[in-house]
Order: C-alpha cells, then sequence, then structure tokens
C-alpha cells in the first residue's frame, strides 16, 4: 500500500467508509483479481482519522498493528529533515477531518 498517494489508492482498491460503530473504518480490498485476496481495515481515531489499528485479512489469517503514541507535528530541527513530496503525492494543507459522533 503505498500511503501519502491517496487517490492511486482509491484506483487500485475498493475503499468502503464504515462509520456506524463506535469509531470510523476503511475496509479496503484490491480491485483487480489478479492481485492477491486480502482485506485491510483500519479503525481510525475519532479526531485525526489516523488508523489507530490495522487488521490485514489473508487466507483466513489476520496480522493486527495497533499505533500509539503518536505524536502530530512535533518540532523538528530544520537541519535534521527536509521533506520535499514526490511529485505525484497529493498533498493536503491545513486539511481538517470531518467529525464523528462518539
Amino acid at each position: 500500500l503505498r500511503f501519502g498517494r491517496y487517490a492511486e489508492l482509491l484506483e487500485t482498491y475498493a475503499v468502503k467508509l464504515e462509520a456506524s460503530g463506535k469509531e470510523p473504518s476503511l475496509v479496503l480490498t484490491p480491485k483487480n483479481s489478479e492481485d492477491a485476496a486480502f482485506t485491510l481495515l483500519l479503525a481510525l481515531a475519532t479526531d485525526t482519522l489516523f488508523p489507530k489499528t490495522a487488521n490485514m485479512t489473508v487466507n483466513g489469517v489476520t496480522m493486527r498493528t495497533h499505533f500509539e503514541n503518536i505524536v502530530f507535528n512535533s518540532p523538528v530541527d530544520r537541519q535534521l529533515f527536509q521533506f520535499k513530496p514526490p511529485a505525484d503525492a497529493d498533498v493536503f494543507l491545513d486539511f481538517k477531518p470531518p467529525k464523528f459522533k462518539r
């Protein structure tokens, strides 16, 4: 999966938003039947829409990844890090995630 290239994700994967539960989630499956069959479920934090957990299921086996202690926009010395997004990346400036009921 190529996170950061969101438009490409929508071209390659069937994406379904599930917002009826406690927290919103995205379910991704490959559109191309020739690709390996899997399901990726991303449970999203309601305040940031950043994944809290990721469940990848392939052939009945599920691998779960849990993200914690995530820090957004922490100060970084400009000498240590200079980011230039790839030319084909989707760049969101001042993005405000939608509000979900808790």
